[in-house]
């Protein structure tokens, strides 16, 4: 068998084991429970598998294995995998949302995802960076060939511009003015990225304001302009440092 232990709080835990079609059947031992302060518990396929992984219990954890002579392989499960790429090329389990493709593209311009930690919100932005991304329209078949999308594409994929920034990076101490710049070294590191990834398709070059990202970004949007290809902006973590103001005044 292959043992797989998820350090997650006992809600998460049964709500990944129901999916995957387990049921909790008894807590943990309490040296598990004093190395990682919970007990999810052993679980127990609630029936009999059809999939070629055999039904098991154990200690502190989710058990599958090979269970017929075919040696089916055992899950891969992807924790702390937030790279979409990385999810698909490396055989990992992915919970198919790519049929909401359509439902985001008719619900506006600006969407914010709200949902709490730990929901795969920025698993969710790397899938969407790597559906529109015009640079990986090469990889399209063997990233979603598989999945809902793949089998039925939105006219939209691999037709953007993509820049992504992330505000987890940014770092929030210090007084105002130090964390404003500190947000604008990562707006200018990301323009700077963007403008590498595409330089053969940005027909003029971009001006970086190492003190103004401001003016960066304009510089940005005027170079985008000058192509047939819209952008697709994406950030994730965008209440990170604003939390860490607040919290720490």
């Amino acid at each position: 068998y292959e043992k797989i232990v998820f350090k997650i709080v006992p809600e998460e835990a049964a709500r990944l084991a129901t999916r995957l079609g387990y049921t909790m059947v008894s807590p943990c031992s309490h040296a598990f429970t004093q190395k990682f302060g919970y007990h999810p518990g052993p679980v127990r396929r609630r029936a009999p598998a059809t999939d070629g992984v055999s039904s098991s219990t154990g200690p502190c954890g989710i058990f599958a294995g090979a269970g017929t002579p075919s040696g089916a392989a055992p899950m891969k499960f992807p924790y702390a995998i937030n790279d979409f790429g990385t999810l698909i090329r490396g055989g990992y389990f992915y919970q198919d949302r790519t049929d909401r493709i359509p439902q985001l593209e008719e619900t506006g311009r600006q969407l914010i995802f709200i949902r709490p930690r730990r929901f795969g919100k920025s698993l969710l932005l790397s899938m969407l960076e790597h559906y529109y991304d015009v640079n990986r329209a090469d990889q399209f078949e063997t990233l979603f060939g598989h999945l809902a999308i793949g089998r039925n594409p939105t006219p939209l994929h691999n037709q953007y511009l993509v820049m992504k920034w992330d505000f987890s990076l940014v770092d929030a101490q210090g007084s105002l003015p130090e964390i404003k710049a500190a947000l604008y070294r990562h707006v200018n590191d990301r323009i700077i990225r963007f403008q590498h990834t595409y330089t053969d398709r940005l027909p003029v070059p971009i001006a970086i304001e190492p003190t103004n990202a401001v003016s960066s970004w304009e510089s940005a949007l005027t170079a985008i302009a000058e192509t047939p290809y819209p952008l697709y902006l994406l950030i994730d973590e965008y209440d990170n440092f604003a939390n860490e103001v607040l919290m720490t005044g």
